[in-house]
């Protein structure tokens, strides 16, 4: 070690010395803000390997494995496909978009069941529509 090198390593070991209280103090400090960022980002996991815990644990006093009581869960579902039912949508006025109109069409339909349409309105006549 050279000469210069060994004077800073001294003047270094020596500023240690005289603030070793601020530094233990500033790195519990930095470990606690770090241990707390750790701890929020993965507090789903935690909870989860808890709970995995707790039932380990259960398992092992118990020697049987707990009773976990499903939810059901009302879904009317066959094949994977939703089932639709028919819905009558009766005639009536909609609202089109901003610089939308109605096709000449629309319009007469709407003036023969006594509708006049405005700016960005066109007229829709009745329909049958599939729900889930």
């Amino acid at each position: 070690m050279s000469e210069e090198n060994k004077r800073l390593y001294d003047r270094v070991k020596e500023k240690v010395k005289e603030h070793k209280t601020e530094i233990i103090i500033a790195g519990i400090t930095v470990a606690t803000i770090v241990g707390v960022v750790l701890l929020t980002e993965n507090w789903d996991v935690i909870k989860k390997q808890v709970l995995i815990s707790d039932v380990k644990n259960s398992i092992i006093k118990n020697k049987s494995i707990p009773s976990l009581t499903p939810t059901p869960i009302n879904i009317n579902i066959t094949n994977n496909v939703p089932v639709e039912k028919p819905v009558d949508v009766s005639k009536h006025l909609r609202n089109l978009p901003m610089g939308w109109n109605a096709s000449l069409e629309k319009i007469k339909s709407a003036l023969e069941h006594g509708f006049t349409l405005t700016e960005n309105q066109t007229w829709v006549d009745n329909y049958t529509k599939m729900c889930a």
